[in-house]
């Protein structure tokens, strides 16, 4: 039955004062079933402002309600519903039929379509306390009467060309809102809020000496639904953690050679950094802490390359070896970062010491003696850290959403073998006299196990393409400020 026929069986057009329709019928009795009929209406409507009611304390409230958005629909809420029809059939007892209960479910239409924008209007703004939630739900049913006495009863009285303009109208403002990309506002918009949160509130556009100061993240009082948005964006969003805004690039944007701004035209030092995406994404931390105004850097990187074994899984990787030996052979550095993801290291069996493994070490060693012949001073190696399973943040964010017990090492790769991948690298390191190890272990290991989230708030610091989040990088700006003052430029 549509709404406008309901409404009539409601509210039916009867002069109440003497029993006759306006329509005439003077000497017409009421019908005795008339006065049963509206009471049954009324008692609809009152079912569906019940029904609303729920919705909005399971949508507002889900903390309190936690069986959310499915809870209208499980046995006992029907059977609490028809527990309530049966008690209003009773003489002495008006519930669903008061005149405020019906009202709201006259407004029930309204309040459903209208309290979805309005709820997630406050959640993007994360005014989710016990009080902004209230706030919501007073706003939306306030909406809820403005929309229905202003516009539903005008509507309902419409005839079919006004309806259809109307119709019109809001297809229209659909289409248009749909074209501005408020997704992308949106998207913006909360990259901007991250950026705030994780930025040295000390540092500026123009470093003048290296520091490590806090960042805003450290003192945030963030909520579920705000770890679970920042670990979403950190995983979808991976281009500004490789991408470096103080980089004037050459080529294509992260990659190839990134030049970084200096004060002078001559410099007394230069620092370069280069690997695959890991230069790319952890190189920014070294010219925070390792920049001087007599100190020139940059960063040079091919992605997906190993850096001291042949790599066939890209075809831009085929003369990588070459295109590193002579990027260092033309800038010629006093220091040298070589920052990567060791590839070919961690795809070997645990403990396959085979002669295939014996050749890498071999092939890293050479690699290492070749580069580190036109390094003035030293070389930095990265040593090989842990990997993360393919699906860790989708686990991760269940887990904080079931209120699970975590286990760190249930993220990690276990079938790689880490001991053995370092302990080769090491060896070959320490056939190289100009070169040291920058091992990360230390930093992100807790009661022995590497950690990809942050105990005390949950928030990750590595993503699924296995790069630091802004949270991880600020967990390394200490060791490259020690990293730093120790080469003494």
């Amino acid at each position: 039955m549509k709404r406008d026929e309901e409404e009539a069986l409601i509210c039916p057009e009867v002069n109440t004062e003497n029993g006759q329709s306006p329509m005439g019928n003077q000497g017409k009795e009421k019908d005795p079933n008339e006065s049963r009929v509206m009471i049954f209406r009324n008692d609809l409507q009152g079912i569906r402002a019940i029904a609303i009611m729920s919705v909005m304390l399971f949508h507002f409230y889900p903390s309190v309600f936690p069986n959310g958005y499915v809870g209208v629909d499980q046995i006992i809420a029907v059977s609490l519903t028809a527990g309530l029809i049966l008690l209003n059939s009773r003489q002495n007892v008006n519930f669903l039929t008061s005149k405020y209960i019906v009202y709201i479910g006259h407004i029930s239409y309204s309040l459903y379509l209208v309290h979805w924008p309005i709820y997630i209007i406050f959640k993007q703004n994360f005014i989710e306390t016990a009080a902004g939630l209230g706030c919501s739900l007073i706003v939306s049913v306030l909406a809820a009467i403005v929309i229905t006495e202003l516009f539903e009863k005008a509507y309902l009285q419409a005839n079919v060309k006004v309806v259809c303009f109307i119709i019109a109208c809001l297809y229209v403002i659909n289409f248009t809102t749909i074209y501005e990309q408020e997704d992308v506002e949106f998207f913006e918009r909360k990259t901007k809020w991250l950026e705030r949160l994780f930025t040295p509130v000390c540092s500026s556009e123009k470093l003048q000496e290296y520091r490590n100061c806090n960042i805003p993240f450290t003192s945030a009082n963030l909520r579920q639904e705000q770890v679970l948005l920042i670990n979403y964006l950190f995983d979808i969003n991976d281009v500004p953690y490789l991408s470096y805004k103080k980089c004037s690039y050459r080529s294509g944007e992260p990659w190839g050679w990134c030049d970084l701004p200096q004060e002078r035209n001559t410099s007394a030092h230069k620092i370069l950094v280069i690997g695959n995406s890991y230069a790319a994404n952890q190189g920014r931390i070294i010219h925070e802490m390792c920049y001087r105004p007599d100190v020139e850097m940059k960063i040079f990187t091919i992605p997906g390359c190993d850096m001291f074994t042949y790599s066939q899984e890209f075809e831009h990787c085929v003369n990588s070896h070459d295109n590193f030996r002579e990027v260092v052979d033309e800038y010629k550095p006093n220091i040298l970062f070589i920052l990567a993801r060791y590839i070919r290291w961690l795809t070997f069996p645990k403990r396959n010491v085979t002669l295939e493994a014996e050749g890498v070490v071999k092939q890293t060693t050479a690699r290492l003696l070749e580069l580190s012949r036109n390094v003035k001073d030293h070389v930095f190696v990265l040593n090989a850290i842990p990997r993360p399973i393919l699906n860790f943040p989708s686990i991760h964010a269940n887990a904080i959403r079931g209120h699970k017990q975590m286990e760190p090492a249930m993220y990690l790769n276990s079938t790689m073998d880490m001991e053995y991948a370092r302990e080769r690298l090491a060896k070959s390191v320490s056939m190289c006299s100009k070169c040291s190890i920058i091992d990360y272990d230390p930093v992100f290991t807790t009661n022995g196990t590497f950690q990809v989230y942050d105990n005390r708030t949950k928030v990750i610091l590595i993503n699924t393409s296995w790069h630091f989040t802004p949270l991880g990088l600020n967990r390394l700006r200490p060791l490259y400020k020690s990293v730093c003052e120790n080469i003494g430029y």
